[in-house]
């Protein structure tokens, strides 16, 4: 496999959450609906073992929710959260792309983005895969 199957994997399983209006592979420059999510590879960790690779790779997704009231900001950010985990988890293959995918770690804070401020949630995915090396 390759990381740009994997990544087409994460897209379909994040676009499961029908919350999200827009699912992006890159950071976009201007938002025009919200709440969206974008992923961006965050690296890679590689091991060889016998005959085989195991590939670790690292995906940070950013969710963004616009800031308007607080109560219903956080509301939404709480029920996104859970979906978004259960979203990766319902088919932790990618739909055979990966041996394992897992969203391991989220972080929330505040983003400005061309004046408007988002409530944000930073989550790291994990996808192993491995590969023939040889013999």
């Amino acid at each position: 496999m390759s990381y740009e199957a994997i990544s087409r994997g994460l897209q379909t399983r994040l676009a499961t959450v029908e919350q999200i209006a827009a699912v992006l592979d890159y950071e976009p420059s201007a938002i025009q609906d919200a709440p969206l999510i974008y992923s961006l590879l965050d690296g890679f960790e590689c091991r060889s073992e016998t005959n085989t690779s195991r590939i670790t790779w690292r995906t940070q997704h950013r969710l963004l929710i616009r800031w308007q009231d607080a109560e219903a900001c956080e509301a939404e950010l709480r029920s996104l959260v859970g979906l978004i985990r259960q979203a990766v988890a319902a088919d932790r293959t990618l739909g055979g792309t990966a041996a394992d995918a897992e969203m391991v770690f989220g972080d929330a804070g505040w983003l400005n983005v061309g004046g408007t401020e988002y409530r944000s949630m930073d989550f790291s995915s994990e996808v192993i895969e491995y590969e023939a090396t040889g013999e």
